[in-house]
């Protein structure tokens, strides 16, 4: 969900963007998937918004995964 979130809040003034993460975020079946997606998300989002705010929601999805995958991810 957090993923969904930002997505909202990062590319709203990009709809074909923010459209292109949601399917790609609603296929993502299992947390490798999901960490690809949130990846590609990372490189947009510093393009978008730059270093800082990427390093924010990196930091983030760490804080949500559980210590040893977390190690395993990014």
């Amino acid at each position: 969900m957090y993923l969904f979130d930002v997505c909202e809040r990062t590319f709203a003034r990009v709809p074909v963007v923010a459209e292109r993460f949601r399917e790609l975020l609603r296929n993502a079946r299992d947390r490798d998937s999901m960490l690809v997606v949130a990846d590609e998300m990372l490189i947009e989002i510093e393009t978008r918004a730059g270093s800082d705010r990427a390093g924010n929601v990196r930091m983030r999805i760490h804080e949500l995964l559980p210590a040893s995958e977390t190690e395993e991810s990014f």
